[in-house]
């Protein structure tokens, strides 16, 4: 019998000694991910454990002793305390504190697992031992095991409608593409001084990665009066490309060019949205991410490819680290599936305001890099051979698919948030033909970011002041470096990456 009442006994103290610590490391890793004050989530700790626990113990008792005085008055028997002192304690101290992590939880359920799963190891700082990556590995662990609070809290509603979901969903295989390799030399044209792309392929090989921002000619040269259903567009294309990759492309290049996101949309109940349905689409022009990603998949049936609806969330750099409900597609093209996103390749949202901006940087793009800002509900849609999870989706960095188009790698910091003082530091390695640079702005300002200091060549470090304290995001841009520097002449770059820093403000 205590053969098998020791291991309960043991299951038993370990759950009452790791409940106030788990409540303190909720608190605490919510305080650092939001910038709230530390010694808050510490002083909760000390009053859960042992000051409220003793406080409720002292009252109780009080309660107790004055209920035995009043039975002995009567000539009643003294009444009996089954529990003992610590018995009691143990009770009150599991009922505070499972309410405290009760509470935190409910109160900040996609915060609460974003902040464990980005900063639940703050207590190790840098440090690299092998102790502390034991312990970050199952503090990261922890942290996982509260998903379904995320999911629990997540409402996308981006997802099929129901009459859609009879529709077979493909499960695929990964198709483990390596990281493009950059070519920094490669041959120019002439008239634009871009890199021009490499037309030769072999048979089953996509095109390189990215691809010209360029429509492709069958959309440029279609006439107005095919244009008049999903279907007869797509037969049109059909007819004119034979090659599967260039077919894909120039369906996603009508509905990107074409299509504009219906932003007003973003600040509506879903239920009361217009129809996302491709016939719908196709028709008003307008659209958020799930009807490009439908009306896709509806013209990709008409051509005989195969297109599937992928859901999950997305990051943009202007959001949240855990991100949002999102919608894209992913093609099979020669026995792989490719990722495209028509959305993002469509033009961006701005001020609540939609700017046309076609783009190829979401399309046939390699796995790893696609899952730098998108995570799909099912594994599966990540086309990974080793799929990563969603803790490990919020902790990597912010970085976007022009970030690796350009050939960068980020040194360091390799987490999405990270804590500094007056000082936020990016180290990185670029290519001699590529510029960078960097500003910082408070989280969630509009207004324009003050510019950071840029040292180095291809060995870059990018340091930015922070004049008080709060949460801020640096934000990189990069692109080709001019052959010539012209006076007076601004330059622009794409925004390729963005870190975010927690600054105490002190040096």
């Amino acid at each position: 019998m205590k053969l098998i009442l020791l291991p309960l006994r043991i299951a038993w103290t370990l759950f009452v000694v790791l409940t106030p610590l788990l409540g303190v490391w909720v608190a605490s890793s919510l305080a650092v991910y939001l910038n709230g004050p530390l010694w808050a989530a510490c002083l909760a700790g000390a009053l859960l454990f042992p000051v409220l626990p003793l406080l409720w113990e002292l009252r109780s008792s009080s309660k107790f002793r004055r209920k035995q005085e009043a039975r002995e008055k009567d000539g009643k028997d003294p009444a009996k305390r089954w529990l003992t002192f610590w018995d009691r304690m143990t009770l009150r101290t599991l009922a505070l504190n499972l309410a405290f992590i009760g509470g935190l939880l409910a109160t900040f359920p996609a915060q609460g697992f974003t902040a464990l799963s980005t900063r639940g190891d703050w207590m190790l700082a840098d440090k690299q031992t092998d102790e502390a990556k034991s312990a970050r590995k199952i503090l990261f662990a922890t942290a996982g095991g509260l998903e379904w609070l995320h999911e629990l809290s997540r409402d996308n509603p981006y997802e099929r409608e129901q009459e859609d979901t009879t529709r077979p969903e493909p499960t695929p295989e990964p198709n483990p593409l390596p990281p493009p390799e950059v070519v920094v030399d490669n041959t120019r044209d002439p008239d634009t001084d871009k890199p021009q792309d490499k037309t030769e392929r072999k048979a089953g090989e996509p095109p390189q990665w990215p691809m010209r921002d360029e429509l492709h000619p069958v959309v440029v040269s279609m006439p107005e009066s095919v244009k008049t259903s999903p279907e007869a567009v797509a037969k049109y294309i059909a007819e004119r490309e034979t090659d599967p990759f260039q077919r894909v492309k120039a369906l996603h290049d009508f509905i990107a060019d074409r299509t504009a996101y219906d932003v007003p949309l973003l600040s509506m109940d879903p239920r009361n949205w217009p129809s996302q349905k491709p016939d719908a689409v196709f028709k008003s022009k307008k659209a958020v991410c799930m009807g490009y990603a439908l009306l896709l998949e509806e013209m990709g049936r008409h051509t005989g490819d195969e297109i599937a609806y992928v859901v999950g969330d997305s990051r943009g750099l202007d959001g949240e680290i855990g991100g949002g409900g999102h919608a894209w597609n992913a093609a099979k093209i020669e026995g792989r599936w490719y990722l495209i996103d028509a959305t993002w390749n469509a033009g961006s949202v701005d001020g609540g305001k939609f700017t046309k901006g076609y783009g190829t940087r979401y399309l046939f793009t390699p796995p790893q890099i696609f899952g730098a800002d998108h995570f799909p509900d099912k594994e599966h849609w990540q086309l990974r051979k080793e799929p990563i999870s969603r803790g490990d989706f919020v902790r990597q960095p912010m970085l976007k698919p022009n970030f690796y188009a350009n050939g960068f790698t980020l040194v360091s910091p390799k987490r999405s948030q990270v804590s500094t003082g007056e000082t936020a530091i990016v180290e990185l390695e670029i290519p001699a033909s590529k510029k960078l640079i960097a500003s910082v702005i408070p989280k969630g300002s509009s207004q324009q970011g003050t510019k950071c200091e840029i040292k180095g060549d291809t060995k870059v470090v990018v340091s930015c002041k922070i004049d008080k304290p709060g949460t801020y995001h640096v934000r990189l841009f990069g692109g080709d470096r001019p052959k010539q520097q012209v006076p007076g002449k601004t330059y622009y770059y794409d925004m390729v990456g963005q870190i975010e820093f927690v600054s105490d403000g002190k040096s």
